[in-house]
């Protein structure tokens, strides 16, 4: 079961302020984990029901420190915190054994040259991102780093999207944008757009 939308209450884990389970969004903490992101994909379904959860997002030298580790004593590291923050349940409901579970190091990756990434400094992103969206002629720019997603697979997608789109519109080719937007690849993407209008 999604065991972190229940109340903290219910499953044992650390109370908050709120005591409410956590619907998407992620938890922030100094444990090894960092990072915890809970999938907002499950929105509006019963909370008994099957889930994912990004058990452990970090980087730097954070990710460092499990670059030594197996898959195996990765997975128990990530639930040891995953515990500690919601409970004994997590435990409980854990399906174990790589087919279910996940554990990547990207420095250690060959095909994808370290995952690489663009780390914005306070202020940065919004004083940045219009220049670096703003097509210079016939060059349009496109990357994770192009968009508010910046550092995600979703920030490279939507800057893809956002680029065909500014091809196709200032080639006149307005009807062949709403088609593609239509299809079914697109149909049901929520990527806006036009966030940075008039950059």
């Amino acid at each position: 079961t999604r065991f972190w939308e229940k109340s903290p209450l219910e499953t044992g884990g650390l109370q908050t302020t709120s005591n409410v389970g956590i619907v998407g969004g992620a938890s922030s903490t100094d444990l090894p984990v960092r990072t915890i992101v809970y999938p907002s994909y499950y929105q509006g379904l019963p909370a008994n029901g099957s889930g994912v959860l990004l058990a452990s997002y970090t980087w730097g030298n954070d990710a460092a420190k499990f670059a030594p580790y197996t898959e195996e004593e990765l997975f128990e590291f990530a639930l040891k915190d995953i515990v500690t923050i919601h409970g004994g349940i997590a435990r409980k409901e854990w399906i174990p054994g790589k087919k279910n579970n996940k554990a990547h190091y990207w420095s250690n990756d060959k095909t994808v040259v370290g995952g690489a990434y663009a780390l914005y400094g306070a202020g940065q992103l919004e004083f940045l991102m219009g220049a670096m969206m703003r097509p210079e002629d016939f060059i349009h720019w496109a990357g994770e780093h192009t968009d508010v997603h910046n550092a995600w697979i979703v920030g490279s997608f939507n800057s893809a999207v956002r680029v065909v789109k500014e091809i196709l519109q200032e080639n006149l080719m307005n009807d062949k944008w709403l088609k593609l937007k239509n299809m079914k690849l697109l149909k049901y993407w929520n990527g806006n757009l036009d966030a940075y209008r008039g950059y």
